[in-house]
């Protein structure tokens, strides 16, 4: 009897984190909702079915009750993946040879050039080219 309720709960938790899996590809990644409304419906579909067995509507060990353990293990995978329990997924292997080539530079800052400025002063333009004929000379 006992190993009847663990291996349907073993298999209700495969199908939930199956059923996880493809909801998230399809569904949750559309949808954007409140972590506690996700805590709210937790509670009442774990605490839910307990009040109605113990009001005889539905039997303890239905199919009912394997379903409800499919539903709230969804949402306890859900909730973690909203609070970010999960991790980051680490970037792919390929892309991290050409990150570094293109940040290993230093950017170089050149002054812009004001022409206005010499322009409007009195100060003496002294040429470079000048000074270096006068001194193969």
């Amino acid at each position: 009897m006992t190993t009847d309720i663990l291996i349907g709960l073993v298999g209700s938790m495969v199908i939930g984190f199956i059923t996880y899996s493809l909801l998230k590809k399809y569904v949750f990644s559309k949808l954007k909702v409140n972590k506690w409304v996700i805590v709210g419906i937790f509670v009442i579909a774990f605490v839910g079915p307990m009040f109605l067995i113990q009001a005889e509507v539905i039997k303890e060990n239905s199919i009912f009750t394997n379903i409800q353990s499919g539903v709230v293990i969804v949402l306890v995978l859900w909730f973690m993946d909203t609070m970010g329990l999960r991790g980051k997924p680490r970037p792919a292997q390929v892309n991290l040879k050409t990150n570094k080539t293109k940040y290993a530079t230093t950017a170089v800052i050149k002054a812009k050039a004001k022409p206005n400025r010499l322009r409007n002063t009195d100060m003496e333009v002294i040429d470079i080219k000048d000074i270096k004929k006068k001194k193969k000379k």
